[in-house]
């Protein structure tokens, strides 16, 4: 939830709270509005693709998917994703692959010489 709050104190405000202290590291640059404005464009775009891809997915979900992302990861995470990561190469291994089937010369005559009595 802080991290939430956290994310929308804007840099004006941040540059008029420590104007006094430190003038020489706030910029008071005009005419970048618009950067704030970005992430709800980014939002609602996703939003709008997952609306077409029938996923019925809102703001929320995409605000609290980016948030997950920036947590660290514990050593019960990590140990769950290595984990993870051995099962996929055990079932990787396991799966069979078939052999090409390996035609000899005449098999592949005969198949022909059948082929052309079936179009006579």
């Amino acid at each position: 939830k802080i991290d939430f709050a956290w994310c929308e104190v804007m840099a004006v405000t941040m540059n008029r709270v420590w104007r006094k202290l430190c003038p020489k590291f706030v910029h008071d640059f005009h005419g970048f509005e618009k950067v704030d404005e970005e992430p709800k464009e980014v939002f609602n775009n996703l939003v709008t693709l997952s609306e077409k891809l029938e996923l019925d997915l809102q703001e929320g979900n995409f605000i609290e998917l980016l948030a997950v992302q920036h947590e660290e990861l514990t050593n019960e995470d990590l140990m769950e994703l290595e984990a993870q990561r051995k099962d996929e190469e055990r079932q990787e291994e396991e799966e069979v692959t078939e052999e090409p089937k390996i035609f000899m010369t005449q098999e592949i005559a005969r198949g022909f010489s059948l082929s052309e009595e079936a179009l006579l």
